[in-house]
């Protein structure tokens, strides 16, 4: 899956583009776990009006574990938590956590 995320806050904005493989072991269960391992870029922004605001961007890397459970024969419901390691290019690596739920329908 592909996917891009916007992330304003208060204190500054985020943008992450990821490429990810999404395994459902299980996939005739109604409940079925689902685990991703994916990687791109994030972006990071601090409000202008911050004065010790730090920009930052770099490649990242993310792994994660989710439900996927369908409520009808078109229509599938998602949970989703991930953790995505930013290589800020200080030598030093940013952790973020990601919790997602949302649905989507066949037709």
């Amino acid at each position: 899956e592909a996917g891009i995320t916007h992330v304003p806050g208060t204190f500054s904005s985020s943008t992450v583009f990821n490429l990810n493989l999404v395994s459902n072991p299980f996939p005739d269960w109604r409940i079925s776990p689902t685990f991703t391992i994916g990687a791109g870029y994030f972006d990071n922004v601090p409000q202008p009006t911050l004065v010790a605001g730090e920009q930052f961007s770099g490649n990242s890397a993310l792994a994660g574990i989710g439900l996927r459970s369908f409520l009808s024969r078109h229509f599938v419901a998602r949970v989703d938590w991930r953790r995505h390691v930013v290589l800020a290019g200080d030598e030093s690596n940013r952790e973020y956590d990601e919790f997602s739920a949302g649905f989507g329908f066949f037709f």
